[in-house]
């Protein structure tokens, strides 16, 4: 996703979630092993300059078509001067809660004689 704000962030969640297709700025793609097309893209010196020109230039949409693709970016030059840092997470459960299923009753079947 592409956004300016978490409300606008999580509106587009919530129009994808609900089914919603062609969310705007909303990228999405299956990565499959040995892409020759994206290895001979991202190979490609020509390639690279562009995706540099495309990283300076703040083209999102067109990194994260390749990105979802399975091209690997340097996400890092995207920063200059202000990295963004790891922010750790619990390693707990959030919720202590457990949700079972419910059990399912099977009736017995009787056993069937044999004929004979």
């Amino acid at each position: 996703l592409v956004v300016g704000s978490l409300q606008e962030m999580t509106d587009k969640l919530k129009r994808y979630a609900a089914g919603e297709t062609g969310v705007e700025d909303l990228y999405r793609g299956q990565f499959r092993r040995n892409n020759e097309d994206l290895m001979l893209f991202a190979a490609d010196e020509d390639m690279a300059l562009t995706i540099e020109a495309w990283i300076a230039k703040r083209k999102f949409g067109k990194l994260l078509s390749l990105w979802v693709k399975g091209l690997t970016l340097d996400w890092k030059k995207l920063h200059d001067a202000h990295q963004p840092r790891l922010i750790s997470l619990p390693s707990y459960p959030f919720a202590k809660q457990r949700v079972w299923l419910p059990a399912i009753r099977v009736a017995p079947v009787a056993p069937v004689a044999p004929e004979g």
